[in-house]
Formats: structure tokens, C-alpha cells, sequence
């Protein structure tokens, strides 16, 4: 006779295949980003601003670039605090860096949000992050 456990869902080895797959959308969730069922999101404070507004401080005027990058470590420090298993989804990226690539992103694209601008950096780097605080 085969006592064997069959590696079907119902066996311990279909189990650990769910419940990988659980952690792995949990990981990746915050990257999804979350909308209402109309597909749309609110964005607050600087963040509701467009990129050419991001683009026209960049050039100093209104402000400067420092309440836009307040607005982002913000922005950073919410994700960190709200996303399970991670230290630093900027990956410690320095400032100009990040500035870099959001003059990039908002010159192609100048109508989108100052906050959408932010997730998608985020999103690219993804990889670099910090899912514990380096020694």
C-alpha cells in the first residue's frame, strides 16, 4: 500500500504553493497601487500637483524644489510605514538622483500629477529596495 501524500492543492505541498503566492501579491501590492472602482485615486498636497508646476520649481520659482521633495519623503515614509517587509522603497537613492529622474519623467510627461510621477519612481525602483536596515 502507498502512504504517500498526493501533491495535489489539498496536500501540504499545495498549501505552501498558496500561501507563496499569498506573500508574493502582498509584496508586490503596494506597487499595484490602490484606486476606487472607477479607477480613480485621491492625491493630497503637493502631490496633486501637475508635473509642469514640479517642472516650473525646478526652475525656482514658487518655492523651489524643497516642498516638492518634503512632499516626497513623505510620500516614501507613508510607503515604508504601510508596506509589510520593507525598510526603504527608495532603496537609499540620494536626492539628486531621484531629482534626475523626475525631471525626466515630468518632461515627457507634463500633465501628469507630481503624485503619479512619485509612484512611478517608486515602481522603478522597485529593485533596489531595502527590505532591511543596512548595517
Amino acid at each position: 500500500m502507498n502512504d504517500a501524500v498526493p501533491v495535489t492543492e489539498s496536500g501540504a505541498f499545495g498549501r505552501v504553493i498558496k500561501a507563496g503566492l499569498v506573500l508574493l501579491l502582498l509584496c508586490f501590492a503596494p506597487l499595484a497601487g490602490a484606486i476606487d472602482q472607477q479607477g480613480q485615486h485621491k492625491m493630497h498636497g503637493i502631490g496633486s500637483l501637475s508635473c509642469a508646476e514640479y517642472l516650473v520649481a525646478r526652475r525656482g520659482v514658487h518655492g523651489g524644489t524643497a516642498l516638492f521633495m518634503e512632499w516626497l519623503a513623505g510620500y516614501v515614509s507613508a510607503i515604508n510605514q504601510s508596506t509589510a517587509l520593507l525598510y526603504d522603497a527608495a532603496g537609499g537613492v540620494g536626492r539628486e538622483t531621484l531629482l534626475e529622474w523626475l525631471d525626466g519623467y515630468c518632461q515627457a510627461h507634463a500633465q501628469s500629477l507630481f503624485g503619479d510621477a512619485a509612484f512611478n519612481l517608486l515602481y522603478q525602483l522597485e529593485p533596489l529596495r531595502q527590505i532591511e536596515r543596512p548595517d
